[in-house]
């Protein structure tokens, strides 16, 4: 009866301390993605203040940058388009945010509202977009980003 109650108690005690590690991970991970969210929304909110030093710390060196128009950009490219207002952002409004949180990288999925102009074009789309992190020791640094643009988001068309 002893081994038996040992063997019990011991396999609770071992899915106690899972439990209770995969809760400290999963709330670790919800903290993580709760501050790239937070990043998110201001890296957006600066590329319509055109606040190009807060986008220099938080945009990996080597970026790939990828418009929905099929326009690519490198870091120094998408700085130059953001501080000159080659492209215009006017509105970035998140509609969905998530990321997944992997070792040193972070990828994220959401649909922002972008208002604004390309040269003497206005332009008001939805973007489904798809964007990866790295964590860096200074930091979590965009290092690509895509997006695609969609022609109606949850019942709601946009002229084009």
């Amino acid at each position: 009866m002893k081994i038996t109650f040992i063997t019990i108690n011991m396999k609770f005690s071992l899915l106690l301390i899972f439990a209770v590690a995969s809760f400290n991970g999963i709330q670790a991970q919800t903290t993580t993605e709760n501050n790239l969210k937070q990043l998110e929304k201001l890296r957006f909110e600066a590329m319509v203040n055109e606040d190009t030093s807060f986008l220099k710390t938080v945009i990996s060196d080597d970026l790939i940058y990828l418009h929905s128009n099929g326009l690519q950009e490198t870091k120094a490219e998408h700085l130059k388009n953001v501080s000159t207002k080659h492209i215009d952002y006017q509105e970035m409004i998140p509609q969905e945010m998530q990321f997944r949180i992997y070792e040193g990288a972070a990828i994220g999925n959401g649909v922002v509202l972008v208002k604004g102009s390309l040269g003497d074009k206005n332009f008001t789309l939805f973007l489904k977009y798809s964007d990866v992190y790295i964590h860096t020791k200074r930091g979590w640094k965009l290092a690509n980003w895509q997006s695609t643009k969609l022609d109606d988001y949850k019942g709601l068309q946009l002229g084009h």
